[in-house]
């Protein structure tokens, strides 16, 4: 009888500790990716507002990655940023042109 608690004792730590794990990944996953998406959006408002060389000089002191922007002819923005492996994109736009 007592073999049997010891046993359900370990497995109940065992899976308390591997539900903490997934939480605390799963937590760091979303913090990550909102990450993301905010230097993305940063990157395309800075883009709009003040150029191509601001938002370079913005990324370089933030640390992240621009990989690709692009300003359209209505004055549309679009940015791909890359932080901490995690790759977000970002739209701007301006009423009276970026």
């Amino acid at each position: 009888m007592r073999a049997n608690i010891s046993v359900l004792a370990v497995l109940w730590c065992a899976v308390s500790a591997f539900g903490c794990f997934a939480i605390a990944r799963a937590s760091h996953q979303v913090v990550a990716r909102s990450e993301a998406q905010l230097f993305a959006d940063t990157a395309a408002l800075t883009l709009c507002d003040h150029g191509t060389e601001v938002m370079q000089t913005m990324a370089q002191r933030l640390g992240f990655a621009i990989l690709s922007s692009r300003i359209t002819r209505d004055g549309h923005v679009v940015v791909t940023v890359q932080r901490n492996g995690v790759v977000s994109d970002a739209e701007a736009t301006r009423s009276g042109g970026c």
